[in-house]
């Protein structure tokens, strides 16, 4: 059945508004995502599509709900059933996936709209970030969603931003150089370490993306050094950035040759300290441990850090590790809290969909999409070394979002 015209303009409306929320306004994301559901259910009903037997929606329905499926059967067979329930819910897109990504797949997407709504959504966070660093204390900086998600989220829209470089007229270019340095300044303003070597990355891979195509190549000569000389001039204006790289790589080589030893929790180096990088040492090194007494099903969703502190000797570290919501690393988390099931689930969640970019990549079968796939896919699995990116609402409504753009359009 073909859907009214009204439809794809609700859609697309939707989709613009996206990522402008998402960076910009804490809850919009969720609103969006709420709003495209009931549409999605409508067009079960009016053209009879299953999502799960659907030939470009089975891959997606199927691996979403398996995740969800999964987070509630870790709560189940936890010892905190009930007291962990309420935290299913931060999964709850998985479960509708199915229907978002119907929703999508059954309009007619405006995607130059949608890129350009990206750019816009960097530029406003950036400004906004920006006039808060130069009028205000840095401690009183109001990161919107908060100073270690906001940068990450940046980092990967930054990059889907690009994706049209090649066949952008001036005036989109230079939206594109004006975006990138704005987003640039906000990885950089809010240290995160992991969001800036993702973006190096991220970078290296859609140039190496982009490698084949003859059309404008000088561009990402001037992207490049345009990113370049920004990066430079914000690392030697901001300078905490640097110092807690080359301190993180001191605690590095020490913990490599002594272990884990320390009895202060803020170790000393030369001087320095780095209680971040303890801290994630020692939950990687517990949540490993505490996955063996459950190795199976797990603790439960959102019950990590409790039993990977256990496995803590140091008092002090323990009891700040059990303070946090997961244990910044996605893969150790999703074993701890679910077992090899959970940790296979997730693979699977990341990686099935990385298969079908790459091969219609190779087929040249909607470019765009499998690279922006690509991108959103890789983000994911590197960021994921040293943070939680499917623990939290705001990561997993944006991964729900562009998943169920891109992905159905690739397969065939």
């Amino acid at each position: 059945m073909r859907l009214p015209i009204t439809y794809s303009n609700i859609v697309n409306t939707l989709l613009f508004l996206f990522p402008i929320g998402i960076l910009n306004l804490k809850i919009s994301g969720d609103l969006i995502l709420l709003l495209l559901i009931p549409m999605g259910i409508y067009t079960v009903f009016t053209d009879k599509i299953n999502p799960f037997k659907q030939s470009k929606l089975k891959l997606l329905s199927r691996l979403c709900v398996a995740y969800f499926s999964v987070v509630i059967l870790s709560i189940v067979v936890s010892h905190k059933g009930f007291e962990l329930l309420h935290f299913s819910s931060r999964t709850a897109y998985f479960l509708f996936a199915p229907l978002i990504a119907l929703t999508i797949y059954k309009a007619n997407i405006n995607f130059n709209r949608l890129i350009f709504s990206m750019k816009l959504s960097l530029i406003l966070v950036g400004v906004v970030i920006y006039y808060q660093y130069l009028t205000k204390d840095y401690n009183e900086i109001d990161w919107i969603l908060s100073r270690g998600i906001l940068p990450i989220l940046t980092t990967i829209m930054l990059t889907f931003s690009w994706v049209n470089i090649n066949h952008e007229n001036k005036y989109n270019f230079s939206l594109t150089l004006v975006s990138s340095i704005l987003a640039l300044n906000i990885i950089t303003l809010g240290d995160g370490r992991s969001a800036f070597l993702s973006l190096i990355i991220l970078s290296v891979l859609f140039i190496f993306l982009n490698a084949k195509s003859l059309v404008n190549k000088y561009r990402y000569k001037i992207l490049i050094s345009v990113l370049i000389l920004t990066c430079t001039s914000f690392l030697l204006t901001h300078s905490n950035l640097t110092n807690r790289f080359s301190t993180a790589i001191e605690f590095l080589s020490l913990f490599s040759k002594n272990g884990y030893s320390t009895e202060d929790l803020h170790t000393s180096i030369k001087g320095k300290s780095d209680e971040t990088t303890n801290i994630r040492l020692a939950m990687y090194k517990g949540g490993l441990l505490a996955a063996k007494d459950r190795p199976i099903f797990g603790h439960g969703y959102r019950n990590t850090t409790a039993p990977a502190s256990k496995f803590v000797g140091n008092k002090k570290l323990a009891i700040q590790i059990a303070k946090h919501s997961h244990l910044h690393n996605t893969f150790i988390n999703a074993l701890v809290y679910g077992g090899a099931i959970a940790l296979l689930t997730t693979l699977a969640l990341l990686l099935f969909p990385l298969k079908k970019f790459w091969q219609s990549l190779r087929a040249k079968n909607n470019t765009k999409y499998a690279i922006l796939g690509t991108l959103l896919m890789s983000s994911y699995i590197i960021l994921s070394a040293t943070n939680g990116m499917l623990s939290g609402t705001l990561e997993n409504s944006f991964f729900v979002f562009f998943l169920s753009i891109f992905l159905p359009k690739v397969i065939k």
